[in-house]
């Protein structure tokens, strides 16, 4: 499988390595009736059915698995992007995942992210998918595009009714996006979003937003507004450098750091490799033999 390779920055401008791939899905178009189908669609699909299953990438698939000590140099590298996050002293618990410009990944970001947030015995993660004109998250995660954040803020269905789960973690659910029949910009400027932010602060340890580029759309300014940070992707053959350097500063103090997505090693700029720190699986007569 062709893999992506992501590098992390934080404030500090330490580096780590997180290969990924992933398959483009469009989004699906809402009908003139999905205000008045909402309700039926949940009843009819079923608590069951509403279980959604990590694709198309060989990290998420590590993640599903549930194997915290696999020794996957990918799956450590997210694991130590999660401890830079842990150990920030802001203390961050909603966190914003965009970028510069569409296309640059951070919808995959998103979803690794939670996943290895969720990893951690102590800890309820929710990953929203809060880009509600260019939703992602559902065709990733094999789930119903709605209901979701959409349909909760236009008052079809309750938080519950609306969260997914998905397949091997438990301690991870997801919001998608849903169907707005209105505009995205008015949802979040309603009453109903500041009470859902509230709501799930109060019900799960961290919350993972899958926010639209910024400088493209309002959605973007107001979701950073109520979010303890953002994690800004970039994409060094794709993002557009004037559309960077025009955002960073809109970001402010919020950034937590920058993901560089889909680049390749150079001469110059060689991470470690933990390949000392690998799990031994050969047998305890071949290892000792070994020595």
């Amino acid at each position: 499988m062709h893999q992506q390779q992501s590098r992390w920055l934080d404030l500090q401008g330490t580096a780590a390595e997180a290969p990924g791939s992933v398959q483009t899905v469009s989004s699906a178009n809402g009908t003139d009736s999905h205000a008045s189908n909402v309700k039926a669609q949940f009843q009819e699909s079923g608590r069951a059915k509403r279980v959604g299953r990590t694709k198309y990438s060989e990290i998420l698939s590590a993640a599903a698995s549930g194997a915290e000590n696999a020794s996957s140099c990918a799956a450590e590298q997210y694991r130590i992007v999660r401890t830079r996050i842990l150990q920030d002293i802001r203390r961050p618990k909603l966190i914003g995942i965009t970028s510069a410009t569409m296309g640059d990944g951070k919808t995959l970001n998103a979803i690794n992210l939670a996943l290895f947030f969720a990893h951690r015995s102590d800890s309820h993660v929710l990953l929203v998918d809060a880009d509600l004109r260019r939703p992602g998250v559902h065709g990733r995660l094999d789930l119903p595009q709605s209901p979701g954040l959409a349909d909760v803020l236009e008052g079809r269905c309750t938080l519950d009714e609306a969260l997914c789960e998905v397949e091997g973690q438990p301690r991870l659910r997801v919001l998608t996006a849903g169907e707005a029949d209105g505009s995205p910009a008015e949802l979040f400027t309603s009453s109903r979003w500041p009470e859902l932010v509230a709501e799930i602060r109060k019900r799960f340890h961290t919350q993972i937003l899958d926010a639209p580029p910024l400088g493209v759309v309002a959605d973007t300014d107001m979701l950073a507004a109520v979010c303890d940070g953002l994690i800004l992707v970039v994409r060094p053959d794709h993002t557009d450098r004037n559309s960077l350097r025009n955002v960073i500063p809109a970001v402010g103090k919020k950034l937590l750091g920058v993901l560089l997505n889909a680049v390749t090693d150079w001469a110059l700029w060689r991470p470690y490799t933990p390949s000392y720190y690998r799990l031994n699986k050969k047998a305890p007569s071949e290892a000792a033999g070994a020595r």
